[in-house]
């Protein structure tokens, strides 16, 4: 008790926040049995899903390469005998929509300009600016180790008197929705995109001294 005596409470309070940015994770999965044939078109598929989504509005900041990788898979016969090669080439392509009422009609013109080999791996969502909401967390959280911390010293039967330290911790981090995972088959059917909320969360640990 830094060489004193007095109560330390820890309080917690989180904010129920609407996502306003949505995070497509898509991109593009070609295979054939020559590596630069399957580059080739893995690159010419992400360039018209990129080119969809920046002629309608999104900006090229907003668009990053995510998850490219290029392995070889052998082919086997009934026997086990190797008969070929099959070249994998993925590329990936992480986008930050802005407007969460058109980010389903996005992400499906982008799959679909990228065609059958497109890929959708999810959506997260995220709260541009949780200033306020995370200040309004942080004032709940210190509220409560207030009232915590009045009941314990009543019980003991002392008076709080000064704050002697005020610590926040780890909150864990906001609570995102759960993400909407799909195939390449969502390029060919409606994508309604619904955020619902997230939690920002603060936790503080208080120290008082006793008065008196």
């Amino acid at each position: 008790m830094h060489g004193h005596e007095g109560v330390t409470v820890t309080g917690s309070a989180s904010v129920d926040v609407e996502p306003d940015i949505v995070v497509a994770d898509m991109g593009v999965d070609v295979r054939d049995d020559d590596v630069s044939t399957a580059l080739r078109a893995a690159e010419a598929a992400l360039e018209e899903m990129r080119a969809a989504l920046l002629s309608r509005g999104v900006e090229r900041p907003d668009m990053r390469t995510a998850q490219t990788s290029i392995w070889r898979q052998d082919r086997t016969d009934d026997s086990g005998a190797v008969v070929g090669t099959t070249v994998h080439v993925r590329l990936g392509l992480q986008v930050t929509l802005r407007d969460t009422a058109t980010a389903g009609e996005l992400v499906h013109a982008a799959l679909a300009a990228a065609g059958p080999v497109a890929q959708m791996n999810g959506l997260s969502f995220a709260v541009s600016d949780a200033t306020s909401a995370l200040a309004q967390a942080r004032d709940a959280a210190f509220d409560e180790a207030l009232a915590a911390a009045q009941r314990y010293a009543a019980r003991a039967g002392r008076v709080l008197g000064q704050v002697v330290a005020v610590v926040e911790e780890p909150s864990g981090g906001p609570v995102l929705p759960r993400a909407l995972k799909a195939g390449a088959e969502m390029a060919l059917a409606s994508l309604p995109v619904e955020p619902g909320v997230q939690a920002v969360s603060a936790s503080v640990r208080v120290t008082w001294s006793f008065a008196g």
